[in-house]
């Protein structure tokens, strides 16, 4: 095996072999990662929209701009 490789853990059967205490925090750190996922999704969902209406505000004040100056 290649050093700078992981070993790949085959969880269904390494699972087995750990105590109940180890089994109960495997699966709470299993849970708070999936929430945390799910957190980032929507954050980066949030962050998006936001970067639309910025953008948004931005391209309108620049064509008022333009405009207005035209209007001199």
């Amino acid at each position: 095996m290649d050093q700078n490789t992981m070993k790949t853990v085959d969880m269904p059967k390494e699972f087995t072999s750990f105590t109940p205490a180890d089994q109960y925090y495997i699966k709470k750190f299993e849970n708070l990662n999936v929430n945390r996922a799910t957190d980032m999704k929507f954050m980066r969902t949030r962050n998006k929209m936001t970067a639309f209406a910025i953008g948004g505000a931005v391209v309108g004040i620049c064509i008022l701009s333009t405009k207005s100056i035209r209007n001199e």
